[in-house]
């Protein structure tokens, strides 16, 4: 077991790294690095951000992002299974949206193979009368 905000912050203090500079080369904002130097995860929008963020930071710093994931999941998730992600579905509607597009798509075919149609028509007998 070890403190995973203050390997984080003794890794970015031996390699002489500031906020800024880690914001631009992890894509992570700088209160969010701060939060978890201070093992505040309570600041971060959810389990799964801290996880990527974690790993992110770690991994850039030289360090096994992997174990900073591990060390956070046995001390912090003890019990908490995340649920996994379900997307919503709205069943009032969405069977007649997608009838309304397949409607629509049909009958834009029908017009492509009428113009089609008349095309070759007019070309095949339509002829000049040689007047």
């Amino acid at each position: 077991m070890f403190e995973i905000g203050n390997s984080l912050r003794e890794a970015r203090l031996r390699q002489g790294l500031d906020f800024p500079e880690l914001e631009q080369a992890t894509k992570i904002r700088g209160k969010y690095l701060r939060a978890l130097e201070q093992e505040e995860f309570e600041q971060l929008p959810g389990p799964t951000y801290v996880k990527g963020f974690l790993r992110s930071y770690a991994e850039y710093l030289g360090l096994d992002g992997q174990l900073y994931v591990d060390e956070y999941n046995s001390r912090f998730l003890v019990g908490e299974e995340e649920a996994p992600f379900r997307p919503r579905r709205s069943s009032a509607g969405r069977p007649q949206h997608r009838r309304i597009e397949s409607d629509v798509v049909m009958f834009a075919l029908a017009g492509i193979a009428l113009v089609t149609a008349l095309v070759f028509v007019a070309w095949r007998f339509g002829g000049s009368n040689g007047d």
